[in-house]
């Protein structure tokens, strides 16, 4: 059950940053503007 959950978490990690990608760049773990 752990396995599938681990899995749910990096789908949604995957979707927020992909969402994010044209206004955020990640940079060690940090969310820095693009502007």
């Amino acid at each position: 059950m752990k396995a599938i959950v681990v899995i749910l978490v990096v789908f949604a990690l995957i979707a927020l940053t992909t969402a994010d990608y044209h206004h955020y760049k990640i940079v060690n773990g940090q969310r820095i503007p693009c502007k």
